[in-house]
């Protein structure tokens, strides 16, 4: 039991501790920090008083504390504004609108480690949020630090990585994004969509050997052997992966495929079906990266189609300014399997070319073929001189 002289103690106590409270709640209420009520640019900052009123009866209350933040940074005090800001994240740490004031002050300052500190734990906990803000921060990523703390997040695999090549594709630093993906790749092994974006830059950059390379060293081990002049041109793995990989798409006047039942080699083939309406938009694709001098693409085929005047021929042109280089007709109608080919030359000035399949009709008559047709063993040699 209690003495008295214990209760007046505690009693003592309890009084110093709620008037220390009461003080330090009088004190942020009243206080003006030495700032106007208005932003720079004339915006008037009513929720600094509707902060001070809450802080009097909360004075934890950790969006009051961002809003003072706020007002201190608008007032050009980012050091009172960190301040501020640092008991609000300690309050509130899931309140998005903090972790966003954050990354502008420490942006700011040139902290580029609290920023992707603070972009992190942002992405963790509203990514709607903070997507925007990856993409304003790539987009001008020329600080080494924030680039190279935003990698070691990065590899360690966060929920909100899948965001990356999204944000990083549609940033204006080409060089940079790259270099970001280098030096992520360099700690933690890239994911297919970071390869395809690590290539696609690197073409951009005018290096279609360098993003050829890179892509096809990521491949898996049982794909990399479908690997060569021609990716996969046997059609054993299907369409991709991107961007080296096949491309095409069944439409309305065609079904295009991949047939395992009937082949001429390997384990399937590229099948079309064919119903007799007009082919309008149909391609069959693969981008290229063929060094300059003399080759020869050959190709099976089985073909049985009517209504076909005009039938189907293999592409190959450059990807810039579309010069064509060969053109390899393909018959209507074969005696089952058989083998069709052209030597064609890739000039210097001709850095990354298109293999492309398409109907050669002229006019919706000549665009009405009905039946099915086959492709395997597609093959690119280089020729020796």
């Amino acid at each position: 039991m209690l003495t008295s002289f214990q209760r007046t103690a505690r009693l003592a106590v309890i009084f110093l501790l709620m008037a220390g409270a009461g003080a330090l709640a009088s004190r942020v209420a009243r206080a003006d920090w030495g700032y106007p009520l208005q932003q720079p640019g004339g915006t008037p900052l009513a929720d600094a008083a509707h902060a001070r009123q809450r802080l009097a009866s909360r004075p934890l209350d950790g969006a009051a504390f961002r809003i003072l933040g706020e007002r201190a940074a608008a007032a050009g005090d980012n050091d009172t504004a960190l301040a501020f800001f640092a008991i609000s994240v300690r309050r509130d740490p899931r309140d998005p609108l903090v972790r966003l004031a954050l990354i502008e002050v420490q942006r700011a300052s040139g902290d580029g480690a609290a920023v992707a500190e603070h972009l992190d734990a942002l992405l963790r906990v509203s990514p709607a949020s903070g997507e925007p803000a990856l993409r304003r921060l790539l987009d001008r990523m020329d600080d080494d630090g924030f680039r190279q703390a935003l990698v070691q997040r990065l590899a360690g695999d966060p929920p909100w990585r899948p965001l990356l090549p999204a944000a990083l594709a549609a940033s204006s630093n080409v060089a940079a994004s790259e270099q970001l993906l280098v030096e992520l790749g360099a700690r933690s092994r890239l994911r297919a969509p970071e390869v395809a974006l690590r290539a696609d830059l690197l073409e951009r950059l005018d290096r279609p050997r360098a993003a050829r390379k890179v892509w096809s060293e990521a491949l898996p081990d049982g794909v990399r052997a479908l690997d060569g002049p021609v990716f996969d041109g046997g059609f054993e793995s299907g369409q991709g992966p991107q961007p080296y990989g096949w491309n095409w798409e069944s439409v309305s006047s065609a079904v295009v495929g991949v047939d395992t039942a009937h082949h001429a080699e390997g384990r399937s083939a590229l099948t079309l079906e064919f119903a007799g309406r007009i082919v309008d938009v149909f391609v069959v694709s693969q981008a290229l990266v063929l060094g300059p001098g003399a080759y020869r693409l050959d190709v099976q085929v089985e073909a049985s189609l009517d209504n076909a005047e005009r039938g189907l021929s293999w592409r190959i042109a450059c990807r810039d300014g579309n010069a064509q280089l060969a053109q390899l007709p393909i018959p209507a109608r074969t005696e089952g399997w058989e083998r069709f080919s052209v030597v064609f030359e890739v000039p210097g000035e001709c850095a990354r070319q298109r293999l492309e399949l398409r109907h050669e009709g002229r006019n919706p008559g000549e665009r009405r073929p009905s039946g099915r047709i086959s492709f395997d063993g597609l093959r690119l040699r280089e020729l020796q001189r």
